[in-house]
């Protein structure tokens, strides 16, 4: 589990305040869920990061891998073999297909974009956790060395390659003003 704490002075007290009234913070991180989601969500889309960096590319084997499973990415031509069969090969060369799935390929989103779909929160009384239950998602979050989690029985490298960090949980400077605004209406309410 990734832990992220808020240290934004003025939401802390904002909080503090609303928790004085109420003893049941519930509703008030019910609903920063619900706009956090959409947030880090949102970021998926953009290829950005919290911190509005781009996150980083994805490296050419990643995308073969892609379009290797699925059909009509690549040019293919006829050969005949030795006995006079004919068979179709690739020519390496993409399709306009394959090129737009290529072009379009975002880091962080896959085939079943579990990761980027399977974003939720969970609201206490004293607590709001947002985070995926998905096992990858640490170290789409915070990266990955090379060998980081050991070998395969053929003594290769766990991952094979680095993997770099692709922050999508966290809080924008757009975030920190909304979860202010929220806040400050609830303690408006009591």
């Amino acid at each position: 589990m990734i832990e992220v704490k808020v240290i934004d002075k003025e939401v802390i007290l904002a909080l503090q305040a609303v928790e004085r009234k109420t003893k049941d913070l519930r509703p008030v991180f019910a609903e920063l869920g619900e706009i956090l989601i959409e947030s880090v969500k949102e970021r998926f889309s953009k290829g950005r990061g919290p911190d509005g960096k781009a996150w980083a590319a994805n490296k050419p084997s990643t995308i073969a891998q892609l379009l290797d499973k699925t059909k009509g990415n690549f040019r293919q031509k006829t050969v005949t073999d030795k006995a006079g069969n004919k068979h179709k090969i690739r020519t390496g060369k993409l399709t306009k297909k394959g090129q737009t799935r290529m072009d379009g390929k975002k880091p962080l989103i896959g085939e079943s974009r579990s990761l980027s779909g399977g974003i939720h929160y969970k609201a206490t009384a004293a607590s709001l956790r947002i985070g995926s239950s998905r096992i990858y998602s640490r170290v789409q979050q915070f990266g990955a060395a090379q060998g980081a989690f050991g070998k395969t029985k053929r003594g290769a490298p766990i991952p094979w390659g680095p993997i770099p960090a692709r922050p999508y949980l966290g809080f924008s400077a757009h975030d920190k003003w909304t979860i202010a605004d929220i806040v400050r209406k609830h303690l408006d309410s009591e």
